[in-house]
């Protein structure tokens, strides 16, 4: 999925890739109703980003040598949606 992130104020083109995990049914209530089954379905989406290009560049040495902070960083988003009938 393309698109763009923003970190600090910075907009940048990125893009996630994203993988689909399946769908199934689980149980809904609220409060003490019954309001379900629900269809759920699970992603799991991925990027990597340098960091100075979003301007964060802070980072410090470590008391044994390396380095706190690298400069690739990788993110992952857990997502899980809800289909909700009308």
């Amino acid at each position: 999925m393309d698109g763009e992130l923003t970190i600090r104020g910075v907009t940048r083109p990125n893009s996630l890739e994203v993988h689909y995990l399946g769908r199934w049914t689980t149980p809904w209530w609220e409060g003490n109703v019954d309001k379900g089954p629900k269809i759920r379905a699970g992603f799991v989406a991925t990027t990597t980003i340098d960091r100075h290009d979003f301007g964060v560049s802070w980072n410090s040495l470590l008391d044994h040598g390396g380095i706190v902070v690298g400069d690739q960083v990788q993110i992952t988003i857990d997502a899980e949606a809800i289909l909700e009938e009308t």
